[in-house]
């Protein structure tokens, strides 16, 4: 948790084309992608608030915060050449696991879209909430995002909305 990985298809030394993550309860797998400039990148996120951090933790690992995260993932987006006009998101998991006084899946799940909305990034394809830990491959050749939720065989494909 609170890693992140970058593929930028124009960069020779990078030979894989996949981002996965495996179990994913109430954590958040944030894709933010510019498939015009074939950049990708994800991000697995725990918990929501970088304010109760102690000692920097939330600048050594901003990957960890949803508040921290989007905006992380989103810069290095543009450092590696993506254009921000076409940035857009794929987002799975923020699944209730847990007690129920325990809300960290709705909170990850609020803060990650009003982060993205405060980058006026539109979000493709979201699978989230239930009480199912997810798994996740993204392939990046084909643009596709594949979930597979715990007491599932196969992955499924979900489909994303088309860039207008």
């Amino acid at each position: 948790m609170g890693y992140y990985g970058l593929i930028n298809s124009f960069d020779n030394t990078i030979h894989g084309n996949k981002f996965s993550i495996e179990g994913l309860g109430s954590s958040i797998g944030l894709i933010l992608k510019d498939p015009i400039n074939n950049i990708f990148a994800m991000s697995h996120i725990s918990l929501p608030d970088s304010s109760a951090s102690k000692q920097g933790y939330h600048l050594l690992f901003p990957h960890t915060f949803a508040d921290t995260s989007v905006k992380d993932l989103y810069d290095n987006l543009i450092y590696n050449g993506a254009d921000e006009s076409n940035i857009r998101a794929l987002i799975v998991g923020g699944a209730k696991l847990f007690l129920d006084y325990d809300l960290t899946y709705q909170e990850n799940l609020d803060v990650v879209k009003k982060e993205l909305k405060s980058l006026d990034i539109e979000i493709d394809a979201e699978d989230t909430g239930g009480l199912s830990e997810r798994s996740i491959v993204y392939d990046t050749i084909n643009d596709t995002l594949y979930v597979r939720k715990s007491w599932e065989f196969q992955y499924r494909k979900i489909i994303q909305e088309s860039i207008a």
